[in-house]
């Protein structure tokens, strides 16, 4: 078959793609993570965000992607904290905060015509999804639990915004780089009236759009810019130096001038894609720093503000003069004033800002460099943070600068700091954060599985407990080697024998992975599972293996149907010790 040139092209970026990411997925696949990949390049979304909205697999109604993104840069998933049933507006969001869906369908098949029957069970799907049907009777008709997880989280969190007035998007792609001319009108007329359905459900306050793209659209989706950018206005002009092919700026920023850049529109919105470390990571003005910061800010003294403040660094790609004082900053990152930066924000919203204060200025400087050694470096001199119990704390804590530097020498590329691999060209698939490792390792070496799958963070809010996760009893090579079990079991669980068993991965993976990790140990007595015995014997699992520990694993958990219930079963300790019993039993036995 004769390609067109927009063909031409996709078919090579998509190879190259699945080359450099997902070399192990057949086509299918990898076409999907491919597809996925440009449906959400507009937010700025990290790896395990992106996989969280993944629903592809048996059942999943047309569906392979349903992802659910708050303010541009979080994903919303049934891991997400928070997602009672109780109204209340999640902490730390805003009035007018994006609220955005993202559905993905797509087919790698390049010849041929538009697959109308994968749109027609889309539609379907989505129309029981959009009008509120019970989450058993979805599962009856039937879909699959991860296309049901997502679902439960989206409504939850939906209401949970209802009273912050979200800018709401709802977006769908169809994606099949057939030939332009292969679409035809009724290709066309069918994804209208999938518009109009989902506008029939969502009413006006949505913006709904269904986008329909072969070969051409695909590539114009691809060259469609991903940078993100702002415009910041300096009080005067500021210094520019230049060092090779860096530079940098050093000014006063007036207040109200730092509050129209970090702020989205003319809204109360945080730009949170500005920040390396989450937004939510802020310590609150009730901390003495921050409480002092709010206090000057409400006080007018003959002291100007930016004399008794440290300021704010930001790291930019690049940086363009516009006019009047103002610079464009093309992917800015505020490596350093996140507390004043957010001290400031809180402040202005609750009006306790003097007209004198808000004329006034902070010191801020612009770093323009690309170099991801020099940005590191950058950040490292510059973070004097207020402290604050979180993940990303530790990121530069000498343990976790050891194990990335270890874990790149096996393949693994260990992101300490948010999007500390966006510029770099390296495999998606073998990107893991400080939390994904925390996981695999409160998991497998901590025997607590239950831990893992819901409530990772529990095991890094006090220096304490980080140690007990990190300790620096075992080997790095432990790591690399609970990171390849693990790919190991999330490989099992899409296989026809662990189907047969369940099709539970949320609740299954860590349950599946700690039981395999003292199944190879070969241990007795859980006394016995010491770091030197992980040193010294874990290894990755055979799949026969794996599918006795799934075997085992739901003999315990029994026939429970109520999703409800077998989540609240695996969320507790009961199920984990009877689990660590088993295969204790198991070792035991010639």
């Amino acid at each position: 078959m004769a390609l067109t040139q927009s063909q031409e092209v996709v078919k090579f970026k998509f190879e190259e793609f699945k080359k450099l990411h997902f070399p192990a997925l057949s086509d299918g696949l990898a076409f999907m993570q491919y597809a996925t990949s440009l449906a959400l390049q507009q937010f700025q979304l990290s790896e395990p965000d992106i996989q969280a909205g993944i629903t592809e697999g048996p059942d999943d109604g047309g569906i392979d992607g349903f992802h659910i993104i708050v303010n541009r840069t979080e994903a919303v998933s049934p891991a997400t904290p928070g997602l009672s049933r109780v109204k209340n507006p999640p902490t730390a969001v805003a009035k007018n905060v994006p609220f955005d869906i993202v559905v993905v369908q797509s087919k790698s098949t390049m010849d041929g015509a538009l697959d109308g029957k994968a749109l027609q069970e889309l539609s379907g799907s989505l129309n029981r999804i959009l009008s509120n049907e019970s989450l058993n009777a979805l599962r009856a008709y039937p879909l699959n639990e991860k296309v049901i997880g997502q679902v439960d989280a989206y409504r939850r969190y939906r209401t949970k915004l209802v009273s912050l007035d979200p800018i709401r998007s709802f977006t769908v792609y169809l994606m099949q780089p057939i030939a332009d001319t292969k679409l035809t009108q009724p290709d066309k007329r069918r994804a209208n009236d999938l518009k109009k359905m989902i506008e029939s459900h969502l009413g006006s306050s949505t913006k709904v759009a269904v986008e329909l793209l072969t070969a051409d659209g695909i590539e114009k989706l691809r060259n469609a810019p991903r940078d993100v950018e702002g415009i910041l206005k300096f009080a005067s002009s500021p210094l520019d130096e230049k060092h090779g092919k860096s530079s940098a700026l050093l000014g006063l920023v007036a207040i109200g001038d730092l509050l129209n850049f970090v702020r989205r529109g003319r809204t109360a919105v945080l730009r949170d894609e500005f920040f390396t470390t989450n937004v939510r990571e802020f310590a609150g003005s009730a901390t003495p720093v921050n409480a002092a910061i709010r206090n000057t800010l409400s006080t007018n003294t003959d002291t100007a503000f930016w004399w008794m403040n440290n300021g704010v660094t930001i790291i930019v790609d690049r940086v363009t003069y516009q006019s009047d004082n103002s610079w464009l900053l093309v992917n800015p990152q505020i490596v350093n004033g996140l507390q004043t930066t957010n001290v400031i924000h809180e402040a202005a919203n609750d009006a306790v800002i003097t007209t004198k204060r808000r004329k006034e200025s902070l010191l801020v400087r612009v770093i323009s460099e690309v170099d991801p050694k020099l940005r590191e470096s950058v950040i490292q001199g510059t973070n004097n943070q207020t402290q604050v119990n979180s993940v990303q704390l530790y990121a530069n804590d000498e343990r976790q600068l050891e194990i990335e530097t270890f874990l790149e020498t096996k393949g693994w590329f260990y992101e300490r700091r948010r999007w500390q691999y966006r510029n770099r060209k390296v495999s998606r698939s073998r990107i893991r954060s400080i939390l994904e490792l925390a996981q695999v390792i409160i998991a497998a070496a901590l025997l607590e599985p239950e831990t893992a799958r819901a409530r990772p963070r529990d095991r890094l809010k006090t220096e304490a407990s980080y140690r007990r996760v990190f300790t620096s009893d075992v080997e790095m090579s432990v790591y690399a080697t609970l990171l390849d079990m693990q790919v190991e079991v999330e490989k099992y669980l899409g296989t026809p024998a662990a189907l047969a068993i369940s099709n539970d991965p949320t609740n299954d993976r860590f349950f599946v992975l700690a039981g395999a990790a003292l199944r190879v140990s070969g241990v007795k007595a859980k006394n016995d599972y010491t770091a030197v015995v992980m040193n010294s014997r874990l290894k990755v699992p055979s799949a026969a293996v794996l599918e006795e520990v799934h075997t085992r694993l739901y003999k315990l958990v029994g026939s429970k149907p109520d999703k409800k219930e077998r989540d609240k079963v695996f969320k507790g300790a009961t199920l984990r010790d009877q689990l660590v019993n088993d295969i204790l039993t198991w070792n035991a036995t010639p």
